[in-house]
């Protein structure tokens, strides 16, 4: 199999979102969030890059051969202040497709795989645009800087066999922040079947899924007060969804920042599966390059609360580098994470 095939939507799938896409009886359950409304973004041979429409509701979508029981992230600091930034996310993009696809061969099937991206700067757009893993499997909620508010920002790339499912793409501002940052958000209706099965055949249900990809205040001072706001925000943010998933870039090198999601309510998905593990291995920054103003720390974080159990999660991309004119660079100041979840 091609890697150029590998992956792609299901032809009877995408004909169940098109015709969900065009119909205008259905009603968007998601509540208005305050922030900027986002389309979703699909590469065609014939006209490149251009918007679709998002699904109303996934209602008629579901059905016992459509449930999504399980689904994984993937969160990525790809680090906008070092050079080449268009060939260290072209080998970003390789790395995680290599992971998919070794995944998807040792488990005989694929489980959805969203990624979440932060310090998208406009010099990596180039990769994403052109990569063939993105172009044929995904489609984006960015494809330029224009809706960030900063020089560099967070996308969100939702795999196709999920775009029948999401309802609404909201970006959400930090009033406090003085770095431009906010929180990008995916609704997902996510069909599956209940834990507590009360006849047979079993109906599957579906559950709201909010998705918030974000990158927290840097830095002390001003950083270490606006972070825990920020936080505390995106956990107002999710009290109408079913189940929320909060993943990026935390910037936890505060002594309080680690007490913070727990006591917002959140699961720490590294906490909840690693417990007895050495803190070092949870470490996602200060290593490439070793720091000097701060030490190594777990500044990436995937959270979650309601109807989502975290099942595993690990550190991505460690050691990684790119060659660029006989030189070779870290893909990334920071480690990935990839961590898998079941709904309900």
């Amino acid at each position: 199999m091609s890697r150029a095939n590998f992956l792609q939507v299901p032809g009877q799938l995408l004909q169940r979102w098109r015709s969900l896409s065009t119909s205008s009886q259905r009603s968007n359950p998601s509540l208005p969030l305050p922030g900027l409304d986002h389309c979703l973004y699909r590469h065609t041979d014939t006209n490149g890059w251009e918007p679709i429409s998002i699904p109303q509701s996934s209602l008629g979508v579901v059905g016992p051969s459509s449930t999504i029981p399980k689904f994984q992230i993937i969160t990525w600091n790809i680090e906008f202040s070092v050079s080449h930034i268009e060939e260290r996310t072209n080998g970003i993009l390789d790395y995680i497709w290599n992971y998919v696809l070794t995944s998807a061969s040792e488990t005989l099937g694929t489980i959805p795989t969203i990624l979440l991206f932060q310090e998208v700067a406009d010099e990596a757009f180039p990769a994403f645009l052109s990569h063939p893993f993105i172009q044929f499997n995904y489609d984006l909620t960015d494809i330029s800087e224009r809706n960030f508010r900063s020089y560099y920002g967070t996308i969100t790339c939702i795999p196709r066999s999920l775009t029948p499912f999401v309802t609404a793409i909201n970006r959400v501002p930090f009033e406090n922040s003085a770095m431009g940052r906010d929180v990008l958000i995916v609704d997902l209706d996510l069909p599956h079947f209940s834990n507590f099965r009360h006849s047979f055949p079993c109906r599957p249900e579906s559950s709201r899924i909010r998705i918030c990809n974000t990158h927290l205040e840097s830095l002390r001072g001003h950083g270490d007060r606006a972070r825990p706001k920020q936080l505390r925000h995106i956990s107002q943010l999710l009290l109408n969804a079913d189940g929320g998933l909060v993943a990026g870039d935390m910037n936890c090198i505060a002594p309080t920042d680690n007490q913070v999601p727990a006591s917002l309510g959140f699961t720490d998905a590294w906490e909840g599966i690693h417990p007895q593990a050495p803190l070092v291995h949870g470490y996602t920054w200060g290593y490439q390059p070793p720091s000097r103003r701060y030490p190594p720390g777990r500044l990436d974080k995937v959270l979650s609360l309601g109807k989502l159990t975290p099942v595993s999660i690990e550190r991505f991309g460690v050691g990684q580098r790119v060659e660029v004119e006989g030189s070779y660079f870290w893909l990334s100041d920071h480690y990935g994470l990839v961590a898998q979840f079941t709904v309900g």
